[in-house]
């Protein structure tokens, strides 16, 4: 199927796979690349841990970088094998095929990656975006769940549009404009709740090279 690039240009592309893969280096832990076919597309995961040990997938947030959010369970991998997977359409080294978040896309792919890892049954962990990824595979696979941990994620409530509109839609235009920290800021707080080092640089790549999906 033919692709729409989900960046801005294809040297914000490199700037960003290459901020992943610096992401991972300074994770300093062993990994595993998988390349797996699907429906959908390709799609990457990132493996640590054990290969004995009991499985856990895990989704990350909508346009942001998976081993971004993997350091904050690496921990897990002294007894888990940990498949993160890059988010089909969203910044990475999957396919960038964009799926719908209205119907069971999402959840399709999700399944797909179990079946390409030979997983009968997993533990889940889905955060922001990826809580709603877990969300589809809890309403129409729940026997391929063997336990589910939900971190502030999409999809179990629609938010007020105006809200929305105000509280990100706004501040990223006005960003657009005026590439300011104090801009960047009022784009991402609402988002995160506070800001680090990685979090800033990782943000301000997305933000400027990435068509940020929805």
């Amino acid at each position: 199927m033919k692709e729409k690039t989900i960046y801005r240009s294809a040297e914000g592309k490199t700037k960003i796979l290459t901020l992943y893969d610096e992401i991972i280096s300074r994770l300093g832990i062993e990994h595993e690349d998988i390349y797996l076919e699907t429906r959908y597309g390709s799609t990457h995961v990132l493996a640590i841990g054990p290969k004995e040990g009991p499985p856990m997938i895990f989704f990350h947030g909508g346009n942001s970088l998976n081993p971004f959010d993997l350091k904050k369970f690496t921990p897990l991998a002294n007894k888990y094998r940990i498949y993160t997977l890059d988010t089909i359409g969203h910044p990475g080294k999957s396919s960038e095929y964009r799926l719908s978040p209205k119907d069971n896309s999402y959840g399709e792919w999700a399944i797909d990656v179990l079946d390409g890892l030979k997983l009968e049954q997993s533990a889940f962990v889905g955060s922001s975006f990826g809580g709603g990824i877990l969300l589809q595979i809890a309403s129409f696979a729940p026997e391929r769940i063997s336990a589910a941990a939900f971190i502030v994620p999409s999809g179990f409530a629609n938010g007020s549009s105006l809200s929305i509109i105000r509280k990100l839609v706004i501040p990223l235009i006005k960003y657009r404009i005026s590439p300011t920290r104090k801009n960047f800021e009022r784009t991402v707080l609402p988002l995160v709740g506070h800001l680090d080092d990685d979090l800033v640089e990782m943000s301000l790549l997305t933000i400027s090279n990435l068509k940020v999906a929805s």
